[in-house]
């Protein structure tokens, strides 16, 4: 436990250091909408919730969420970035457990439209607007192309990486 404790340790620093680095990806100058992201932070926390489990992956999802919240964002993405990412981890948790239908990029995928569904539920909450979800359908088809591109991130590091 102690040993699964420190590499995730070492994760979440990982998973903080590639979400600063993705910011300077020029990805608005390409796709100018807002909210669109890579999420290349979150092959780390699928490859914590494969190798690991989801006791071990949500504290960091966590952790990631604030650390880079307080850091580079303020509160307000703060909030955005964890009502996202427990749609996401929850969703890619429930999905991990049918391997036979769902292949790592599927739960990937899935992950990146909870993700993009859990960001509007907060915006909706937090702005009273239920015209915020006409906004879900841009977040959905643009999570297809990100949920695999971290999902085939993720399955080579599954493939590559010893814990």
């Amino acid at each position: 436990m102690i040993a699964k404790t420190a590499k995730c340790g070492i994760l979440t620093a990982l998973a903080i250091i590639v979400s600063a680095l993705e910011r300077l990806i020029p990805l608005q100058a390409v796709i100018p909408l807002p909210g669109i992201k890579l999420g290349l932070a979150n092959c780390v926390i699928l490859f914590i919730l494969i190798k690991f489990g989801l006791t071990y992956a949500a504290p960091v999802m966590i952790a990631k969420c604030v650390i880079v919240g307080i850091l580079f964002s303020g509160p307000v993405s703060m909030v955005f970035s964890l009502s996202g990412g427990f749609f996401a981890i929850l969703g890619m948790f429930v999905l991990l457990r049918f391997k036979k239908i769902f292949s790592i990029c599927g739960v990937s995928v899935a992950g990146a439209a909870l993700h993009g569904f859990g960001q509007i539920a907060a915006a909706c909450f937090m702005l009273n607007s239920i015209y915020i979800f006409s906004y879900l359908p841009v977040l959905l088809l643009i999570s297809v192309f990100t949920g695999l591109l971290t999902g085939a991130v993720t399955q080579l590091l599954i493939k590559r990486i010893e814990v």
